[in-house]
């Protein structure tokens, strides 16, 4: 005798596998789907030019080191894109 309601019964195949795959493959995946729609929904995000600038400054971790190199490495680049156009 099963302990398991006729529900639970439909969940658990014979086979081995512990639930049923629904069209998303997993049936936490429409769950979790359904969460961040609503999280999404609810948030408000950069309106203007400005305020889309002013976030990804501040996404942007500026003292790590690759971030530090690449900046370094553009202002190299324009320097002496803008010394070899004087010169020639």
């Amino acid at each position: 005798p099963s302990p398991m309601t006729d529900e639970q019964d439909m969940l658990f195949e014979e086979d081995g596998e512990d639930f049923m795959e629904d069209e998303f493959g997993s049936p936490l995946m429409g769950m979790a789907d359904n969460v961040m729609s609503d999280i999404m929904s609810t948030q408000v995000g950069p309106q203007t030019p400005r305020e889309h600038i002013q976030a990804f400054a501040a996404a942007i971790t500026w003292e790590e080191p690759f971030v530090k190199c690449l900046l370094a490495f553009h202002v190299a680049v324009v320097l002496l894109a803008i010394s070899l156009s004087r010169n020639g």
